[in-house]
């Protein structure tokens, strides 16, 4: 999470602080309190990592525009609570996406990270396997976890810790694998 934050924080900060369009020629002005831009910068993130933002990202598209999607959400909300209200045509209509301000290059390394995680998911022992779905799509906490794996919570933060030394070094090895090895001959 501390990598996702300080990779993606500059863009949010920008997007809550210099506003954004809705659409139609309206824009939403951005965050001009200093304290309120760091607590909105904050909020987002708490979004981002919550349980329900987690569930419901599919983990295949792009993160940044999910990410800046809820930073958006949140400046809409800001706008109307401070009697700015933003009227849209159906009350019921989602604002619109923004758009993917994704290099080809960041997209390739989302579906390649992406795509080895799976990998390395589906080669994992049938008890890891369980423990990652329980812990990671389920978002169980550790002691549920714990619980219906009938092991100690003790045993699910060795677990854990385990799968995500497991899991970094797989995807060092791939990212090697990957690239070329200028002092090979050919």
């Amino acid at each position: 999470m501390a990598e996702v934050y300080s990779f993606y924080v500059d863009a949010v900060a920008a997007l809550l602080g210099g506003g954004c369009s809705l659409g139609d020629g309206q824009r939403l002005p951005g965050v001009r309190d200093a304290q309120r831009h760091r607590d909105l910068l904050q909020e987002v993130f708490l979004k981002a990592f919550g349980a329900s933002a987690r569930l419901s990202y599919d983990g295949l598209r792009p993160y940044r525009p999910f990410l800046l999607r809820i930073a958006r959400n949140l400046l809409v909300d800001e706008a109307r609570a401070s009697g700015r209200l933003v009227q849209l045509e159906d009350p019921e209509q989602e604002i619109e996406p923004l758009p993917e301000e994704v290099s080809p290059e960041e997209s390739l390394d989302w579906r390649r990270l992406s795509e080895a995680t799976r990998e390395f998911c589906a080669a994992a022992d049938p008890k890891t396997r369980e423990f990652i779905r329980l812990r990671f799509e389920e978002d169980l906490s550790q002691r549920d976890a714990a619980d219906k794996l009938n092991v100690t919570r003790r045993k699910i933060r060795t677990l854990e810790d385990k799968v995500r030394t497991e899991l970094r070094q797989f995807l060092q090895s791939r990212e090697g694998r990957a690239r070329p090895n200028p002092g090979a001959s050919s």
